[in-house]
């Protein structure tokens, strides 16, 4: 499969000699390069929110009150939301409720949501999404689903584009012999229903070091949806699972 990491550009640095000596920029249009993180407790049932994980949330507010089973929400910003996504509305407030984005209009900066609110939610209540959600059923398999896409202020443009992934554990607990990595891009058509977008790392099996990439592609995942999910599936080892804090380092490009 070819590589389509991006434009590659002649350099003009001021301190080269343009004529004659050529740094390659890698380069992919109307985004720029960054890094971030993520982390979770893996091997450990049930993993509760902020506590195990990192959920990386997103907010904003209400910004045209809104009645009880209105379905279209006027807020501050639809900036890192995704659509099919879970978002909140007062969150640990007397009218938490949550339910489900069907769609994102970034022009008139409204969200859809897949039934009519509850509650009415007042100007200036939150509007949230988690962008990272773990989920640990059997206490060895881990699923951790990172929107790192979402939506930008330009609805043509995508929200991000992953280029690699590494993962780190502390020294003292170390990677256990036959701990497995899977991580694939999803794309998402409906609530609860993806397709496999770009496979990145199938049955990655790790050795004893402090640190492994996992994750390493050069396919443009997210030319144009900005909803694209990163999800990463880890298995123990182990016959008797053990807790462990894993660290995931992401290269992105984003708006």
């Amino acid at each position: 499969m070819p590589r389509t990491q991006g434009f590659i550009q002649e350099s003009q640095d001021a301190d080269r000699d343009y004529a004659t000596k050529v740094k390659p920029h890698i380069h992919r249009p109307g985004l720029s390069f960054r890094t971030e993180g993520i982390w979770f407790t893996a091997n450990k049932q049930d993993p509760v929110r902020v506590t195990d994980y990192s959920p990386r949330n997103f907010a904003t507010t209400v910004k045209t009150a809104a009645n009880a089973s209105d379905t279209v929400i006027y807020v501050n910003s639809v900036k890192g939301f995704g659509r099919y996504q879970q978002v909140y509305f007062d969150r640990g407030g007397a009218g938490e409720e949550s339910h489900y984005i069907s769609s994102i209009d970034v022009t008139n900066k409204t969200i859809t949501i897949n039934a009519g609110l509850t509650n009415g939610q007042a100007v200036g209540k939150t509007v949230d999404m988690d962008r990272v959600i773990v989920t640990n059923t059997d206490g060895r398999t881990a699923q951790i689903d990172f929107i790192f896409g979402a939506q930008n202020a330009t609805a043509s443009l995508a929200g991000a584009d992953v280029q690699n992934a590494s993962t780190r554990v502390k020294q003292s607990v170390m990677w256990a012999d036959g701990d497995r990595f899977d991580g694939e891009v999803r794309v998402p058509y409906a609530v609860g229903a993806s397709v496999q977008g770009a496979l990145m790392c199938d049955e990655c099996y790790e050795v004893e070091s402090d640190e492994e990439t996992i994750i390493d592609s050069h396919e443009s995942a997210s030319a144009v949806d900005p909803n694209y999910v990163l999800r990463i599936k880890f298995t123990s080892g182990e016959v008797t699972p053990t807790e462990k804090k894993i660290r995931v380092k992401l290269g992105l490009w984003r708006t």
